[in-house]
């Protein structure tokens, strides 16, 4: 059975605490699947990982999880120093949209659902626009071509370098 760890990551040039997490198995050492604010922090600094909790009990991990979180105080709320984005309990996310972008999920919700691979469906032409994730065939040959005329002009610019 999994044993459920949570985490401290802590600053070497300071020694304060930048994030506190919760996983499974390797994840406090684990480098993949972490935001880029903790991306960041780590790379100007070394760190260091503290499991300061172990249980069976993932809802024991996560209220654990949630009172360091607490404890220590999140930077984008000006609480504390953690990088955290969220309070730590899974759905339990503090993060709020500005009211542009929750008007516009209102305006098309229909668009933000379905993905069937990488294509996006739209529920009209005006949200096509304003998403701008669509571009038409004129403009993707016209930007291909751009991007196979400067690849040439820079293999020709070295090869020049040779033919003196």
């Amino acid at each position: 059975m999994d044993k459920y760890n949570v985490y401290l990551h802590t600053r070497d040039d300071n020694n304060h605490v930048f994030y506190v997490g919760m996983g499974k198995n390797r994840r406090p050492w684990s480098l993949r699947d972490r935001h880029r604010d903790w991306k960041e922090v780590v790379s100007t600094t070394t760190y260091t990982v503290t499991v300061v909790f172990t249980t069976d009990n993932k809802q024991a991990a996560l209220e654990k999880e949630r009172e360091l979180i607490l404890h220590y105080g999140r930077l984008d709320q000006g609480t504390g120093t953690l990088v955290n984005k969220n309070n730590g309990i899974i759905g339990d996310m503090s993060y709020v949209h500005t009211s542009t972008i929750v008007d516009n999920i209102k305006e098309c919700r229909q668009c933000h659902a379905p993905l069937i691979g990488r294509q996006k469906y739209w529920c009209s032409e005006l949200c096509k626009k304003k998403h701008r994730y669509h571009h038409d065939d004129e403009f993707r040959i016209r930007t291909n071509k751009k991007r196979v005329e400067r690849i040439i002009s820079q293999r020709s610019a070295n090869l020049s370098q040779y033919l003196l």
